[in-house]
């Protein structure tokens, strides 16, 4: 009863720090504007010390608030808990100035549309009005932003703080108004109840223990969700949990079993955008293709007759599959091994266990999600991200080796970063991905050089325990048996109403702080990310520009390649001159200066000689430029062509690349058939050859090797040899001719039964 008087009691006092008013009365000094306001509850020398570290001390009341009001399983209902929030980020911008306090009662359109269930909207009736209203009140900056709001997990990662104040600042000149503010943890708050609610009316999903619904979407007959399977497609409703996807195909009237899509094993998933359309055409980007190593959830129950046939078959098997494995062991509960068939012997168990894995490790025909919409592909690109992000995180588990507490943390922080997505998303129809995702995991995968942010990540929750000394801010004394483990984000789920591991248990006597920060401390995972946002912007820039240089037309990208390669072009020219003995003065020469080359031993340096030619060029430019630009490199347009004249330019383009193919495979053929001796007398050459140029490799050095190379292709233009070259490329040309291909068949691929 004590403990409860007093918390409101500290609550009172540490909201007068955030929202005191000035004195209107009594004339102030310019010395005393810039200085901050003497505490009324505080000594002369208290003072003295909060104007020298008044930052510190704003974090720490900050962080102490934010501990009690989150104790709370509705604070993000809390409209004085969404204003204080808010608050802490603007007296953290100013600690040290005597700011005008924001008028609350206009903080909004109006408190009706606060009130309603529904929200209210962004936009008012009148743009000037909106316009008048973000510019007079005050607004807060990302670093601010960045330090308060991942003080609560629930609204903020110290991760990606920085890309969700980009997200709610899209529009507003990247400064955050608590109206933006205030809408996004309504939303927030709005998705954590749906999935509350929707964990509880589940009731069609097997869900296992532990896991969670994040997000469902095919429910609404407008907006469906197609499963794609070879060229039949099926509408449904797509569920995303923290374990699985699950689609459950509609019926007559209700939803059929739902299928399973398994994310938190290691069985080789890909999951990637792709082309779909009816009957398997390519034709709308609006889909996401899932395929793995394991069909769906896998193989839970064996139906087999348990008769002598098993054991007539027991030889046959063992030869088939024995070889699969390699003498590697196999785990039979991946399985789902029945026991009821262990009473019929060891034989039939080994048999049969080796018939399961070889179907379970059959790569499957991959499974397509479309999701259709008039515009865009926003909502296969959210979803794409999401089923990432848990897959993701998944990954991140196994790769270091996390269990018990720690795996469930990390897919906890991954679940708040969906649930963050989502809020933006539905308030402000906002999606942002790459280098600016608001998901922890993929932001990571993105970023050059992220895998620190995960290394840095894994150290934290490896040493938890280490850390909780530090995020314990309740002011007592620490003890060896306060030092307890800081799950942050497990915490958070589990005050929130959703539990992800029942083996947890937390202590009612520890403190656990539920934010990623401490009070005047740079983490290491805060340092690494700023580290990284640093090389990410020079990131981002290299990307714009290999965007505007992208064109489109085969035409235009082949006259921008041919312009780039012109040097290459032009010496490959030249050097065709030369061995053409157009002119034999040059030609001589240049023979005369590659042989000394060789005889002489240079041809070592030859290739660092360009590599520092190539260096030196380097130099010379960057040292004469100084940092300017690079003018435009000028490439004439082709002449533009309709749509016909393109089809054809294309059609040819694929008839030569079609030759091309065939020819390289009638070379493949032949050769297949002289290895073979299809042409016995044509083989016996071909290895009397080989033996021949064995013995050659093996007598002369390589540098006459080369150098003879070079004079017999050089000198076949020459005068003296051009007739004795044609005639004998003539020979070998009309002897390869005689060279039959070797047999070919193909075979009709038997198709897969569809679902009907």
């Amino acid at each position: 009863m004590e403990k409860s008087n007093k918390t409101p009691k500290i609550m009172d006092n540490i909201m007068t720090i955030f929202q005191r008013r000035p004195s209107s009365t009594s004339p102030r000094s310019p010395v005393e504007l810039d200085s901050p306001k003497p505490l009324p509850f505080l000594s002369p020398s208290a003072n003295s010390v909060v104007s020298r570290c008044s930052r510190n001390l704003l974090e720490y009341c900050s962080y102490k608030a934010l501990h009690l009001f989150t104790s709370r399983p509705d604070y993000l209902t809390d409209k004085e808990f969404r204003r204080l929030t808010f608050d802490m980020m603007l007296a953290w911008e100013s600690p040290g100035v005597d700011i005008h306090p924001i008028n609350k009662e206009s903080d909004s359109p109006s408190n009706k549309q606060i009130e309603e269930d529904e929200g209210w909207s962004l936009f008012y009736t009148s743009s000037t009005e909106m316009a008048v209203q973000v510019n007079n009140e005050n607004t807060v900056g990302p670093e601010a932003f960045a330090r308060i709001a991942p003080a609560c997990a629930a609204i903020a990662d110290v991760v990606t703080a920085h890309n969700l104040f980009d997200a709610l600042t899209n529009t507003s000149g990247n400064m955050l108004h608590f109206l933006i503010y205030d809408k996004y943890l309504q939303s927030l708050d709005k998705v954590i109840k749906s999935a509350k609610n929707v964990l509880v009316a589940s009731s069609n999903l097997e869900l296992v223990d532990g896991e969670v619904i994040l997000d469902v979407d095919g429910a609404v007959p407008t907006q469906p969700v197609l499963q794609h399977i070879g060229i039949s497609a099926w509408p449904g409703r797509l569920t995303l949990s923290n374990k699985a996807l699950c689609f459950e195909s509609l019926g007559v009237g209700q939803y059929e079993k739902p299928a399973r899509y398994d994310l938190s094993r290691d069985l080789k998933q890909v999951i990637k955008p792709e082309l779909t359309g009816p009957l398997g055409a390519r034709l709308f980007d609006k889909a996401v293709m899932y395929r793995s190593t394991l069909w769906k959830s896998g193989i839970t129950m064996v139906q087999v007759d348990l008769d002598a046939r098993h054991w007539a078959c027991l030889h046959d098997y063992d030869a088939k599959c024995a070889p699969l494995f390699k003498g590697q062991r196999v785990d039979h509960g991946d399985i789902g091994w029945s026991p009821k068939l262990l009473p019929y012997g060891y034989a039939i168990y080994r048999e049969l266990s080796f018939k399961l894995v070889h179907d379970c490790c059959m790569t499957v025909e991959p499974v397509f999600l479309e999701f259709p919409e008039f515009k865009g592909s926003s909502r296969r690109d959210y979803w794409l991200d999401v089923t990432l992000e848990i897959l993701r995180a998944h990954k991140f588990t196994r790769k270091y080796s996390l269990t018990g507490i720690q795996e469930s943390e990390a897919i906890a922080r991954a679940i708040l970063g969906i649930f963050r997505c989502r809020a933006v998303r539905d308030a402000f129809h906002f999606f942002s991905s790459h280098y600016k995702s608001l998901l922890v995991f993929n932001l990571a995968e993105n970023l050059p050089g992220g895998d620190a942010i995960l290394e840095t990540m894994s150290s934290c929750l490896l040493h938890s325990g280490a850390c909780s000394a530090q995020a314990d801010i309740s002011g007592s004394s620490f003890t060896e048996k306060q030092l307890v483990e800081c799950p942050v984000s497990l915490v958070t789920l589990s005050e929130l109403g959703l539990t992800l591991d029942k083996d947890v248990e937390f202590d009612s006597k520890a403190t656990y702080f539920r934010g990623y920060v401490c009070v005047g401390e740079i983490n290491q995972l805060e340092a690494a990310v700023k580290q990284l946002k640093m090389d990410t912007g020079k990131a981002e820039a290299a990307q714009q520009t290999v965007n505007q240089v992208k064109v489109d037309g085969i035409d235009a990208n082949f006259v921008i390649m041919r312009e780039l390669l012109f040097p290459l072009i032009l010496l490959a020219s030249r050097l065709k001159a030369l061995a053409s003995w157009e002119e034999p003065f040059k030609s001589a020469v240049y023979m005369v200066l590659m042989c000394y080359i060789f005889v002489s031993g240079w041809i070592s340096f030859v290739l660092p000689s360009i590599l520092v030619c190539t260096a030196a060029f380097m130099l010379w430019h960057r040292v004469v430029n100084k940092g300017k630009l690079v003018d435009a490199f000028r490439i004439t347009a082709p002449p533009n062509r309709n749509a016909v004249e393109q089809l054809i330019t294309l059609q040819e383009a694929i008839s030569q690349v079609e030759a091309l193919v065939q020819a390289v495979n009638i070379v493949l053929l032949k050769i297949r058939a002289l290895l073979f001796a299809v042409l016995p007398q044509a083989t016996y050459s071909v290895a009397l050859l080989l033996l021949f140029m064995a013995g050659f490799f093996i007598l002369v050095p390589l540098k006459y090797v080369i150098l003879f190379l070079f004079m017999e292709s050089y000198t076949r233009e020459m005068p003296l040899r051009r007739e004795s070259s044609y005639r004998w490329v003539r020979r070998v040309r009309e002897w390869w001719f005689r060279i039959p291909a070797a047999p070919v068949q193909l075979i009709k691929h038997e198709e897969s039964k569809k679902k009907k």
